[in-house]
C-alpha cells in the first residue's frame, strides 16, 4: 500500500520526535508535499545540514545540498570522484543540479515508505555526508589537487563527468 501525504508527515514527525532530525512542513496549502529537514552533524565535520524531502509520483525523494564552490579547473575531477562514489555507495547518490550545486539525493517508493525505512535512509545521508564531505571539498577548491587525483585515478572514464554532471 502507498504511502499517503498525511502518512508521510506523521512518520516525519515520528523521525522529529527521536531528536536527531528536525522536519517541518513546506508551505505549500494545507496538505503538504515538501518538508525541510535539518540535523546537528557531530561526527568529523561538527555542522548544520539540511536535508529537502518531497513527494514526487510514487516516490519520496531525499535532496541534501553540500554547499560547495566548485573552483575553476577542479569540475573534472570532482565529476570523477563522485562518479566513483556513486559505484561505490548504496541507496544515496551524489549528483548536481540545473545551478551546477552539488547533491547527496536519493529516491524511497512511497508503498516501502516507513519511519525504519526514512531512517535507514537518513542514517546513509548523514553516513555518505561525513565520510566524503572533506574529500570533495578538497578537491573542489584545491586545482593542484584536483589535477594530482586526476593523473593518479588511472583512467578517463573514471574522469569525465557522467551525463547528468557537467564539466567546466
Amino acid at each position: 500500500m502507498t504511502a499517503t501525504r498525511t502518512e508521510i508527515g506523521t512518520f516525519l514527525q515520528i523521525i522529529t520526535e527521536a531528536g536527531a532530525w528536525r522536519f517541518q512542513p513546506m508551505p505549500d496549502g494545507v496538505n503538504p508535499v515538501y518538508w525541510l529537514g535539518e540535523a546537528n552533524l557531530t561526527g568529523a565535520i561538527p555542522r548544520k545540514v539540511e536535508l529537502f524531502v518531497g513527494i514526487t509520483g510514487n516516490c519520496l525523494t531525499f535532496q541534501m545540498p553540500l554547499v560547495i564552490s566548485l573552483y575553476p579547473g577542479c569540475s573534472r575531477a570532482v565529476y570523477g570522484y563522485l562518479a566513483r562514489l556513486n559505484r561505490e555507495v548504496r541507496l544515496v547518490k551524489y549528483g548536481q543540479d540545473q545551478h551546477g550545486e552539488l547533491y547527496l539525493f536519493a529516491e524511497l517508493l512511497l508503498e516501502t515508505a516507513s519511519p525504519t525505512t526514512i531512517g535507514t535512509y537518513l542514517a546513509a545521508f548523514q553516513a555518505y555526508y561525513e565520510e566524503h564531505y572533506r574529500e570533495i571539498e578538497a578537491l573542489a577548491r584545491d586545482p593542484q589537487l584536483a589535477r594530482l587525483w586526476e593523473s593518479l585515478s588511472g583512467s578517463d572514464a573514471l574522469t569525465r563527468p557522467p551525463s547528468s554532471l557537467n564539466p567546466d
